[in-house]
């Protein structure tokens, strides 16, 4: 659960005056104090007032980081400013993300060192410029936010749906719900079989699915197409009556690397449907207790053919998240 509110602060930022000594604290109850405001360009500017110096944080191409120790109060003055208009919009979700870390501070040392360290991966991430996804990986993407579309907007809430994919967030499985996970994989409608890149993916007592999604590049005349940067907008325009969870939706697709190009406007795909097929203790898996212990590392790929008789029609278990 959010400790502050994405769009209660971005309202607050947009009616700050443009002058670059006038801020406002975000929140008196936050364990660090936080200010917001624009600077006399109208630029938009994160402050920190610590009695910490964050000593390892410093500038780079697309941020700079103004650091002074106060006369006033000897207290410690970091402003953040964004340089590289292009990154705008990643750049609210790092002044939120970095607000909302320090939130769960312990003290205000420790909240001190989330910022450094939350910072420097932003900053990192924005340096590497978002190089463009290849194919393969923009197929992944796709399939997933086809699954979250096309399924699981129809089974729950829109919020839990997206609170569900966890697959940005580094988890093994793509979704994970209360009672139930799904892994989705997404194949051209030529192809025979499904790869599992890793001995943990499928690794799990709890009885789950595998969702199988084939998908096939086609051209802007098809109807029934779409390209990719349609599908991801499509979401966004579903999700604008709830600005929070739009905002985790959109920090989601910055952590898997997403940018909206241009070229991503000519890549169109066409949907040929989704088939499951339900995990359980019978379901033939490669899992770290029926392999040797030498083999520590293994991907392999499962016959769709031969793995008929644990399709379903449908998946059980999937609840909103209360």
């Amino acid at each position: 659960m959010s400790l502050i509110d994405y769009e209660a602060l971005i309202n607050k930022w947009d009616s700050s005056r443009s002058e670059e000594d006038v801020l406002i604290r975000v929140d008196a109850e936050h364990p660090l104090d936080f200010f917001i405001g624009k600077d006399d360009a109208g630029n938009r500017v994160l402050a920190l007032i610590s009695d910490y110096e964050p000593s390892k944080i410093s500038s780079s191409k697309s941020l700079t980081v103004l650091k002074n120790n106060r006369a006033i109060d000897g207290r410690w003055a970091i402003k953040i400013k964004l340089v590289n208009s292009e990154f705008s919009d990643v750049f609210l979700h790092l002044c939120f993300d970095l607000i909302e870390a320090c939130g769960y501070a312990e003290n205000e040392l420790n909240g001190v060192e989330i910022f450094v360290s939350r910072f420097t991966k932003w900053q990192k991430m924005m340096e590497s410029g978002y190089e463009e996804m290849s194919v393969s990986v923009i197929k992944g993407l796709l399939g997933e936010l086809l699954f979250i579309d096309k399924i699981l907007f129809n089974k729950m809430d829109r919020g839990s749906a997206i609170k569900a994919w966890l697959g940005p967030e580094g988890s093994d499985r793509d979704f994970v719900f209360s009672e139930t996970w799904a892994e989705i994989k997404t194949i051209g409608v030529d192809k025979d079989s499904v790869a599992i890149s890793s001995l943990d993916q499928l690794d799990i007592p709890q009885v789950g699915y595998l969702g199988v999604i084939r998908l096939e590049k086609t051209t802007a005349s098809d109807k029934d197409g779409f390209s990719f940067n349609g599908i991801i907008n499509m979401i966004i325009k579903k999700l604008e009556l709830y600005p929070s969870i739009n905002y985790i939706f959109k920090n989601k697709l910055l952590k898997l690397g997403y940018r909206n190009r241009e070229n991503y406007d000519n890549m169109y795909f066409v949907y040929k449907g989704i088939k499951f097929y339900k995990v359980d203790a019978t379901f033939p898996k490669l899992i770290p207790e029926n392999v040797r212990e030498e083999i520590i590392k293994a991907t392999y790929s499962l016959s769709l053919a031969a793995i008929k008789d644990w399709k379903v029609e449908d998946i059980d278990g999937v609840r909103n998240i209360s």
